[in-house]
């Protein structure tokens, strides 16, 4: 089930910085020479777009890389080739289970990108410099999301200042945000008393192995009541025994990723009668979307609620995931770049209709299968069916015939049987 943290996500200076943000990258596209810095100049933007949606120190750790790659390419060093740049991006788009080598992956392929610029304009650096001064301050504040999500904690995990037994896995993208959210949440009490672990992609294999045993024990045993996972540490990990509660700090644009996250808690064995997805919504999102609001919103909150539109998509469509999942990553691209405003998966469902059918028919037959087999069993139990008690009605049946008794043999493993 799917819930919303209202947050002024898109407070006004979050959005006079996107706004500055997609002014420089519209100047930057006006001026690319070829197509390759076209594209090079749309990476820069999505990658710079997710980590503002982040956090401001993400933001401002990508920025800085930006800036130091555009310095290079300024030096006159070589331009990458766009072949080079796509190995870069597939690179990138690998599987990591180590986020300091998936931080490696992006900060390259940035490099690359931006080295296929040409020399900003005066215009061009002031920007720059514009968003590079907002991300400094910002990064020393706690912002309206931050807020949203400690006033939550305190009202769900600790109530009156008390711990209550309730858990929540709070994933973000970037080891980045995973930092800065820690230092928050310290100042804030909650990393007290091991009330708070982390878990990230390439820790120490065993400190890995204490984090989940000590999330996996019950609430009066273990302390721990938050637990801080970036998406390279989540693979292959099962916390539904005594968790229930997960809150997205982003939206990821793959909806596989988010899939992912909530499959931490949403699976078989899952103790509580629901599990609670939350995610981060614009404040007013909700008045907005109930009174079908026609208005005018800022370019970031629209791109949050396209963002929360396809989280609830892919909370409808979880069965064809597979085959829509593609379709809606495209998608978010292009609304990220301002091509597209509305969400269309409707061809791909309807693509992915026979492969449902299929998928459904065979869990029905599972779930079939796995009826019978415990009528059988609670048949067994109720009968008495044991191989001993059968072997002795046969042998009691075969006497009161007057027919020979059963006769011992051997199976091939050596074991004896009738």
């Amino acid at each position: 089930m799917r819930h919303f943290l209202s947050s002024s996500i898109a407070s006004n200076r979050r959005e006079i910085l996107s706004a500055t943000e997609t002014k420089y990258t519209k100047l930057r596209s006006e001026r690319a020479e070829d197509n390759a810095e076209r594209f090079a100049t749309e990476f820069v933007l999505k990658t710079l777009k997710k980590r503002l949606f982040s956090c401001p120190a993400a933001f401002l750790a990508t920025l800085e890389q930006h800036e130091k790659s555009l310095h290079t390419a300024r030096r006159k060093v070589a331009k990458p080739s766009y072949k080079t740049l796509q190995l870069e991006l597939d690179r990138m788009d690998e599987e990591y289970a180590d986020d300091t080598d998936y931080d490696e992956a992006t900060a390259d392929a940035l490099d690359t990108a931006t080295r296929l610029f040409s020399e900003p304009t005066a215009d061009e650096e002031m920007l720059l410099k514009q968003m590079k001064d907002w991300a400094k301050r910002a990064r020393g504040q706690r912002d309206s999301k931050a807020k949203q999500l400690v006033a939550w904690l305190n009202q769900h995990l600790k109530p009156s200042g008390k711990w209550s037994n309730e858990r929540v896995i709070i994933f973000t993208e970037y080891r980045a945000t995973q930092n800065w959210l820690r230092g928050v949440l310290s100042m804030e009490g909650f990393t007290d008393g091991g009330r708070l672990l982390t878990m990230y992609g390439g820790m120490d294999q065993e400190k890995r192995d204490d984090v989940k045993a000590a999330f996996q024990k019950s609430p009066d045993i273990s302390p721990v009541r938050i637990l801080l996972a970036t998406d390279a540490a989540s693979e292959g990990l099962d916390f539904q025994n005594y968790c229930s509660r997960l809150i997205h700090y982003e939206i990821p644009w793959n909806p596989n990723r988010m899939e992912q996250r909530n499959g931490r808690v949403d699976r078989h064995g899952q103790k509580a009668d629901k599990v609670l997805v939350f995610h981060f919504v614009g404040k007013g999102y909700m008045d907005r979307a109930t009174r079908n609001f026609s208005g005018h919103v800022s370019d970031m909150e629209a791109d949050l609620e396209f963002l929360m539109r396809v989280a609830l998509k892919i909370e409808t469509i979880r069965e064809d995931l597979g085959k829509v999942g593609t379709v809606i990553a495209e998608q978010v691209e292009e609304a990220m770049l301002g091509r597209r405003t509305t969400l269309n998966t409707e061809k791909a469902e309807k693509e992915a209709e026979p492969i449902r059918k299929m998928l459904k028919f065979e869990r029905d037959l599972k779930q079939q299968v796995r009826a019978l087999m415990e009528q059988y069993r609670e048949t067994r139990r109720e009968l008495r069916l044991s191989p001993e008690n059968i072997c002795q009605v046969v042998t009691v049946g075969l006497s009161l015939a007057g027919q020979p008794a059963l006769i011992p043999t051997k199976t091939e493993d050596g074991k004896s049987c009738f």
